[in-house]
């Protein structure tokens, strides 16, 4: 996914590409581009800050597996 114009990147093409960076699914153009804006942006830092560590924090998470459809049939 390419969102750079060729101005540069500013706070709205950042904060748009944030999730994307996050997740590695930026071309490399484009990731340099963000985190190059990143490196000067403290809103656009900020913000993907909480995005790592709201994704951290998901990650630490405990998934228990849904009850069997007969135990819960079974419980009625």
């Amino acid at each position: 996914m390419s969102v750079a114009s060729e101005a540069g990147m500013d706070c709205e093409l950042c904060e748009k590409s944030l999730v994307d960076l996050l997740y590695g699914e930026l071309d490399e153009s484009t990731s340099a581009q963000v985190r190059s804006h990143l490196e000067g942006c403290d809103g656009c830092r900020q913000a993907y800050e909480k995005l790592e560590s709201g994704r951290a924090f998901a990650r630490k998470l405990v998934i228990e597996p849904a009850p069997s459809l007969s135990k819960v049939r079974s419980e009625e």
